[in-house]
């Protein structure tokens, strides 16, 4: 059974994925070409937000911690 799951975690593993020539690439997607990096220093006007939900804190005394709680 075991090796069942190895050899779904190799058929679906994403490791190596971004290796060039052979060359371990060990900075995975951040590791951008000239051209897509070159073309973000084009932007000129924008907006900034948040793209996580927001994190409340409500706790209870003795109780567990849930960070997602909403009030």
């Amino acid at each position: 059974m075991t090796g069942d799951f190895r050899e779904i975690g190799r058929r679906l593993s994403n490791w190596g994925s971004w290796d060039v020539d052979g060359r371990r690439d060990v900075r995975g997607t951040t590791s951008l070409d000239a051209t897509p990096a070159a073309q973000g220093t084009e932007v000129r006007a924008g907006d900034v937000f948040m793209a996580a939900p927001p994190i409340r804190f409500r706790r209870a005394l003795g109780s567990p911690i849930n960070p997602l709680a909403v009030k």
